[in-house]
């Protein structure tokens, strides 16, 4: 295996090849810089190469003064490339250490079609850059010495939608799954922030890297570009972050063949960083290239052409699933609207296609059926996350190795391992990586792991699935002992393959909060008790805090044996609080901290007594400085089915709205049928990526692939009914959604059948018929309607006239399932209430046409504090500064199906009380003739915090000019002294108020009236310099004039006033 080494001043994000030496000087005298085959391979692809000062970097230094706004770019980047760069940003998230990121504004010099575009630049601080200019297809290179290059890409767009430059992976890659507790999901990196994180490593080839100059740079550059992208298209909640480069000796084509070698080019990096995907850029070869990239759809690997700045945000689309212009067949494809092309269809626009965008002559920029690549993201991002776990930190995390060995099995071989988890872990991360002596003919190997007792294929908490490069991450890992076991497939080795295993724990704590409540909203055993033998809160580090000054603030239900809720915090295990039998969900409790705490996880430690009696499932923790309302969510979830104490992670975020889930697929299907459920049609209020969890009962066997799950119907000897839960998540909050599959009978395995059934017979209500060895019940009047079409048959409530009874034989008579009907919520209650008044709902109202027993849950939104037993709830208006209207949601159920009804109350905001502005003046109180006199009031307040508007008028007439808070005016001449009283009016919005401001002029000292000249005629007419006399006082006429009067203040004034005419004083 070649070795390499880490360039030091990439601190962890850089990986080269021991052979390759020092980084060679940024080529920027000349274009024949790069040798003679980059530079015959710039002709065939027309670049244009120029050398001069295209970016005044300074311009972006804190406190430097701009002269305007296309300050950063210069006057020959404006005449060679045509644009001007504008409204310059940091992009704090993009940064790297010694690597900072800035996004602007483009404005070209002729009109585009698209309107304004972007450029991308990544600077280090001792001057060398690299900028990446979309619109132009260039690219800029600066050096620390100051030299710059600019390569222009001379071609209409980067892809003709015709060239074909996407391949399917032969062999694909398959991402990582894990499965507890029954469930099944992706194995996806979320940051605390809830985004789904996609890693990237950008490879180079020496040549490539040679000639870009600083290549983290560029690859930085490359990401941020994608990330806008992703965000101007409305797909939120997605970030690809780069954990690292490497740089390889050879350059090669950009072929499929080369796409295809990939893994292996680039497996050292691979090995260190643990992408999700790899990106390789190169610069090539003439004469042999098919396009200027390549790139898996879908999949994890691209190659793309080093001096293009548009290929990779191109090529990782193709990764994402999509391809170019639509077909019509499905919504995976780019646009073109007729004007610009989307980034996959002419790659014209920094967009993904989207129909809910428009261009900026408000043509859409997508088609919902037949071009949505912002759909197509949010449903893989999780795929594409999960090629690989996250071994570089993310976001305020530290990480500890704790597991490194090196192993091969034999067939079937189990080997063990040990890992102690501490206090305050926030993720447990298990990778394998391939060594030298691995065969690509060896089997698969699997990862297990369990807590406190060793994994069987039986036993465990988590495990990944089968597969040449298993992995397996688990957040929030229980504090203990855990163990590891990695076992091969029964019929194949496994050679030379490395286990690593780390832990990862928040650097800060995520939370604060005076109040903290707990809400139950359901039990492990699924009756209605809530117990908790003691609560703690835990600092990032995962120590507990002190809980003297606790106390319980409220609780919703208490036995008077629990002290009220006091012993869910007095210490005790062998006490704990519990609810009144009877109570039902949700039930919650109001914890007072003594003061403001600073926290990152909740630890719930169930009763130790009865079993699992009143142990919490499904939770949700909010946090507030008030116990009577503001309350922000800080966590939800579900506990698991177990005695020990468990951590729930808490942080404060806008959670905003739950995403929509949407499952379609049969309601039945027939032994040994194919069967796909898809949920890819749910989506999020926010445009969220989403991710998926899928579980089954009874147990059953499936494979998953995000949104969709596939599966074949078991063979029974009876129908059987499986219910198929869906959990999806959009980082902040999750949707739970079943959906019941009826698996019917083998054939031959029912009971007795009636009559055949005829067509043209008439059949009743209640009627039977068996038909293709089923027998079917008539739900009303019909004749000519074959059982068992999906046009004629349906489960209860379906508005089918026939009802599936199941197979049937020669005799006996066929059980029929028992039909379970939904319940029926009611809600009754105000639509309007005034703050303070204490609200009432009810449910009570609600039944069950099965005569089941009703379960009640509550939720609202926007989050506020409401008390509920059962089918009541109650409020209390809060004092709002406007209306709000308050969404109550009731989630009722009778242990078979869930319905929800909502019941909207809207809070009257309490008139506030508007203070009028403060109004001040300052400013000179005398003036000489030609005085220039400022006055301002700036020094005006308003104690509401509004907006202040200023209007000025002056007594007598006075030419002046005013601009919000300010004022300025020439004072003129004069034969006598004279008094000029200023006027603000200043208004909020609510209130206007006046303020004076008096200034004397004083004349001219030892002044005589001049000589009068000829009288001013209302019909002469006057020239630039002409001098007239009117009303004891001469004027001259700045330009051509007829009619307009001297003295008047609409035609007199200073000079720069804008005036006709100059007032030289007085007259004899």
């Amino acid at each position: 295996m070649p070795s390499f080494k880490i360039n030091p001043v990439c601190r962890g994000i850089c990986l080269w090849a021991a052979s390759l030496g020092t980084l060679a000087a940024l080529p920027v005298a000349t274009a024949t810089a790069a040798d003679s085959a980059t530079a015959h391979h710039a002709s065939a692809t027309r670049e244009v190469t120029l050398t001069g000062q295209f970016i005044d970097l300074q311009a972006l230094k804190p406190g430097t003064a701009r002269s305007g706004v296309a300050a950063l770019g210069t006057e020959q980047l404006r005449q060679e490339a045509g644009l001007s760069l504008l409204r310059t940003s940091a992009e704090p998230i993009e940064h790297q250490a010694g690597l900072n990121v800035y996004v602007g504004q483009t404005l070209g010099a002729a009109r585009s079609l698209s309107g304004p575009g972007e450029f991308f630049l990544a600077a280090r601080d001792n001057g060398s850059f690299i900028a990446l200019l979309p619109e132009a297809n260039a690219i800029i290179r600066g050096s620390a010495d100051g030299e710059q290059v600019l390569t222009r890409f001379d071609t209409p767009h980067a892809f003709h939608p015709s060239q074909v430059d996407y391949v399917e992976q032969v062999l694909e890659e398959v991402p990582g799954i894990l499965e507890e507790r029954g469930k099944r999901s992706l194995l996806v990196d979320r940051s605390q922030a809830g985004e789904i994180v996609i890693d990237l490593l950008a490879g180079f080839s020496q040549k490539a890297a040679k000639y870009i100059g600083d290549h983290e740079a560029y690859a930085l550059a490359q990401v941020a570009l994608v990330n806008r992208a992703l965000k101007q298209s409305q797909v939120e909640g997605v970030r690809i972050r780069l954990v690292g480069t490497q740089v390889i000796a050879d350059d090669h084509p950009i072929t499929t063949d080369t796409l295809a070698k990939l893994s292996t080019l680039f497996r050292d990096g691979m090995r260190q960083y643990s992408p999700d995907l790899v990106a390789g850029f190169i610069m090539g070869t003439p004469g042999v290239d098919t396009a200027i990239g390549w790139a898996y759809v879908p999949g994890r690997y691209s190659i793309n052409y080093i001096n293009s700045p548009t290929t990779f945000r191109h090529e990782v689309a193709h990764n994402a699933g999509g391809s170019h212009c639509p077909d019509g067949k499905s919504y995976r494809f780019g646009y073109n609207n007729g004007r610009v092309g989307t980034i996959l269809c002419g790659n014209h626009v920094p967009f993904y296609s989207n129909p809910d965008l428009r261009d900026v002559q408000g043509i859409p920029l997508g088609d919902a059926s037949t071009a949505n690549m912002a759909r197509v993201w949010r449903e893989n991002a999780a795929r594409m996350s999960a090629y690989s776990p996250a071994v570089v930190p993310l976001a305020e995390e530290i990480k500890r190795e704790v597991l490194k060995e090196r192993v091969s099995l034999a067939k079937n071989q189990w080997r063990n391992f040990v890992i102690d988890v501490p206090e305050g872990s926030r993720r447990l991360l298990i990778s394998t990586a391939h060594g030298e002596g691995y065969d690509r003919g060896n089997g698969r190997s699997q990862l297990l792991l369990r807590r406190g007792a060793l994994p069987s294929d039986a036993q465990f908490d988590a495990r990944s699935t089968l597969n040449n490069h298993p992995f397996l991450a688990l957040d929030n890992p229980a504090p203990g002992r855990w163990h590891l076991a990695i076992r091969a497939e029964p019929n194949n080795p496994v050679d030379d393959i490395y286990l690593d295993g780390a832990l990862y724990a928040a650097t800060q704590d995520t939370a604060q909060a005076r109040y903290l409540k707990l809400v139950a909203e359901s039990s492990i055993d699924g009756k209605e008790r809530a117990s908790a033998a003691e609560l703690h809160l835990a600092d990032a580090q995962g120590r507990l805090l002190s809980r003297d000054g606790w106390r319980v603030h409220s609780v919703s239900s208490a036995v008077p044996a629990s002290a009220s809720g006091a012993h869910a915090i007095d210490g005790n295990t062998s006490s704990y609080w519990s609810t009144v039998p009877g109570d039902r969900y949700p039930h919650q409790m109001v914890i007072d901290l003594g003061g403001e705490q600073r926290f990152s996880s909740l630890n719930y430690l169930p009763q130790q007594v009865r079993d699992m009696e009143g142990n919490i499932k499904g939770y949700r923790i909010y946090g507030s400085d008030n116990p009577n309302g503001n309350w922000t969510l800080l966590g939800q979830g579900e506990f698991s089915a177990s005695n020990e104490a468990q951590a729930a992670p808490l942080k404060a975020e806008d959670a905003g709205k739950p995403p929509v889930v949407v499952i379609q697929g049969p309601a039945s299907a027939e032994a040994g049928q194919k069967v796909q459920l898809d949920a890819s049609g749910s989506s999020d209020p926010q445009g969220s990526a989403l991710s998926y969890s899928w579980s089954v009962t009874p147990a059953l066997d499936f494979d998953i692939d995000g949104p969709r799950l596939t599966l074949k119907a078991p063979e029974h000897s009876s129908d059987t009914r499986y219910r198929f839960s869906v959990t999806v998540s959009n980082g902040k909050q999750t949707t739970t959604r079943v959906h019941e599959l009826l698996v019917k009978a083998a054939s031959g395995a029912g009971a007795t059948c009636e009559a055949t059934w005829q067509p043209g017979t008439e059949y009743l209500q209640g009627h039977k018929a068996q038909w293709k060895g089923r027998l079917y019940e008539a739900r009303w009047w019909t004749r000519n309607n074959e059982p068992g079409t999906a046009a004629s048959t349906g489960a209860d409530g379906s508005g089918k006239v026939w009802r599936d009874l199941g197979p049937c034989e020669a005799s006996g008579t066929p059980e029929q399932p028992p039909v379970i009907l939904p319940p029926v919520p009611a809600i009754s209650g105000p639509g309007d209430a005034k703050a303070g008044d204490r609200v009432q709902l009810s449910a009570s109202a609600s039944s069950d046409p099965n005569g089941l027993a009703l379960s009640y849950r509550w939720s609202v939104s926007p989050a506020l504090a409401f008390q509920s037993e059962g089918a009541g709830l109650s409020f209390t208006a809060p004092r709002l500064d406007k209306d709000a209207d308050y969404t109550f949601t009731l989630t009722l159920g009778n242990g078979h199906h869930e319905v929800t009804r909502t019941h909207k109350v809207r809070v009257k905001a309490e008139a506030p009380v508007i203070l009028p502005p403060v109004a001040a003046i300052s400013g000179p109180t005398e003036a000489k003739a030609g005085d220039r006199v400022q006055l301002s009031a700036a020094g005006s307040t308003d104690p509401n915090g509004l907006n202040l508007r200023y209007r000025w008028s002056v007594n007598p007439a006075l030419a002046f000019q005013s601009d919000g808070a300010g004022l300025s005016f020439t004072a003129p001449r004069l034969d006598k002294d004279a008094d000029y009283t200023f006027t603000l009016t200043l208004g909020n919005g609510h209130h206007e108020v006046t303020r004076t401001h008096k200034v004397r002029v004083k004349a001219e000292a030892g002044q005589q009236p001049g000589t009068c000249a000829s009288p001013w005629s209302a019909s002469g007419t006057y020239w630039e310099g002409n001098k007239v006399t009117h009303k004891g006082r001469t004027y001259t006429a700045r330009w051509w004039t007829k009619g307009n009067e001297p003295g008047n203040p609409a035609f007199t004034g200073a000079d720069g006033s804008g005036k006709v005419w100059r007032d030289e004083g007085a007259c004899r």
